[in-house]
């Protein structure tokens, strides 16, 4: 899970290929989701 450039929370599903990452799905996150990635994020970074 991660926040694109334009501030949207997106589920990723993606996998290794070497030295590369490769995207193989992403979609919008569920509200509960992005309330996950919420909590978690201030968790890690308290001053955002």
């Amino acid at each position: 899970m991660g926040q694109s450039d334009r501030g949207r929370v997106l589920q990723v599903a993606f996998t290794f290929r070497g030295s590369k990452i490769r995207v193989i799905s992403a979609r919008p996150a569920h509200r509960k989701e992005r309330s996950q990635y919420d909590t978690m994020a201030r968790e890690i970074f308290p001053d955002l």
